[in-house]
C-alpha cells in the first residue's frame, strides 16, 4: 500500500510540472479569446492550451487528494477549501479572460468529478451513517460546476453573437458592392 502512494507522489509531482508547462502555453498563445479567429480557436487554442489545463486543474487536486491519503478530519477540511479552490480559479479566467472554453471544461470535469463522487458514495452505505459532510461536499461540487457553466456560457454569447454581426456585416456588404456593380454593368442608374 505504501508503495501505491509513492507512485502517486511521482505522479503529482510530474502532474504539477505538466500543469506549469501548459499554463505557460496557455498565456504564450494569449489567454484571451479572440473574436474573429474560430478557426484557431478550434483547431489550435483549444486542444493545445485551453482544454488540457482544464483537466490537468482538476486532475492535480484529485490526484493530490489520493496521494496523501486524505481521508480523516483534516482531510475533510483540504478537500472543503480545494472546492472552493475550483469555482475561485475556474471564475476568474472565465471572468478576467473571457475564456468560456476553459469554462465550459472546467464545469464538465467538476461535474464528472461530483457524479464519481456521487457514484461512490450511493454505492457505499458509509454515507448513510455519518458522512454527511461528504454529502455537502457534493452538492457543492454540483452548484460549482453549474455556476462555472453560467459564466461561461455569460461570456460565451455575446462574444459568439459578435462574430456572427461582424460576419453578417461583411457578407451583406459584399451583396451591397455586387448589386452596386451589376445596376452599373447593367446602365441602370440608382
Amino acid at each position: 500500500m505504501r508503495q501505491v502512494h509513492k507512485q502517486f507522489v511521482v505522479a503529482e509531482i510530474f502532474l504539477i510540472l505538466n500543469f506549469l508547462n501548459i499554463l505557460r502555453a496557455y498565456l504564450r498563445i494569449g489567454a484571451r479569446l479572440n473574436r474573429g479567429n474560430f478557426l484557431r480557436l478550434v483547431l489550435l487554442e483549444a486542444p493545445v492550451a485551453r482544454l488540457p489545463l482544464a483537466v490537468l486543474f482538476i486532475d492535480v487536486l484529485h490526484n493530490g487528494a489520493v496521494a496523501f491519503h486524505v481521508h480523516g478530519t483534516a482531510g475533510r477540511l483540504l478537500a472543503n477549501i480545494f472546492i472552493w479552490i475550483i469555482l475561485l480559479f475556474g471564475g476568474l479566467v472565465v471572468v478576467w479572460f473571457r475564456d468560456w472554453v476553459f469554462g465550459l471544461a472546467l464545469a464538465y470535469h467538476t461535474l464528472s468529478l461530483a457524479i464519481e463522487q456521487l457514484e461512490i458514495k450511493v454505492i457505499a452505505l458509509q454515507w448513510i451513517f455519518g458522512t454527511a459532510f461528504c454529502f455537502k461536499l457534493l452538492i457543492i461540487a454540483f452548484v460549482i460546476s453549474g455556476v462555472i457553466a453560467l459564466l461561461s456560457l455569460l461570456v460565451m454569447l455575446p462574444q459568439t453573437s459578435a462574430v456572427v454581426d461582424s460576419v453578417t456585416a461583411e457578407s451583406q456588404e459584399r451583396v451591397d458592392s455586387g448589386a452596386d456593380e451589376t445596376s452599373r454593368l447593367l446602365g441602370n442608374p440608382s
